[in-house]
């Protein structure tokens, strides 16, 4: 009979992906966020990429994400090619989160006749670098620890604006405050 057939099948075989980018361990202060940011290179070039776990970023797949977790996590990056979707690569990176200092602010104390002059002391923790202190009516100073004179008769709340050894900032309002009394004068009648 002498007949044949042939045929021919052409074969694509894709390259291993690849990571090109991968993000590197960050540090931020609580309620900040960060940009991050992933590369896939080989394959179809039709990815499916994944964040885990999802709490904290906005959104938990594709190349870039913002992160804000409340606590330091551990993030995973899953890709994978749609046209090979059982082959899987990962990265991982943490994202480490500071507290904001927490002022303890203690006056030596807390009311007497003006001028009243009181020492100050932040007791920040994380140990603070820098602290402002309002004491509203405009009456700012800033260091710690601090000697502030009231000359005038006042009730004065407390605001401290801190940033500490981290590099974070926060800004309380004391919960108390300080009464400056008049000067009693004399009375002649």
């Amino acid at each position: 009979n002498g007949c044949t057939t042939s045929d021919s099948v052409d074969v694509t075989v894709l390259t291993p992906i690849v990571f090109t980018q991968t993000p590197s361990n960050k540090t931020i202060c609580q309620g900040d966020t960060v940009s991050i940011h992933t590369n896939v290179a080989g394959g179809s070039g039709v990815y499916n990429i994944v964040w885990s776990p999802g709490a904290g970023l906005m959104p938990p797949f594709g190349t870039y994400a913002i992160a804000s977790p409340s606590n330091s996590t551990f993030y995973t990056i899953t890709a994978n090619d749609v046209a090979c979707p059982t082959q899987f690569i990962n990265t991982s990176f943490v994202v480490y989160v500071n507290p904001l200092p927490q002022p303890n602010v203690q006056p030596t104390k807390m009311d007497g006749c003006v001028p009243l002059c009181i020492d100050f002391q932040s007791g920040s923790s994380p140990q603070a670098v820098s602290v402002g202190w309002n004491f509203g009516n405009g009456l700012t100073a800033s260091g710690d620890p601090l000697n502030f004179c009231f000359r005038t008769a006042g009730t004065y709340s407390i605001t401290t604006t801190i940033v500490d050894i981290n590099g974070c900032k926060s800004v309380r309002t004391a919960p108390f405050v300080i009464t400056a009394f008049p000067r009693p004068g004399p009375d002649f009648t």
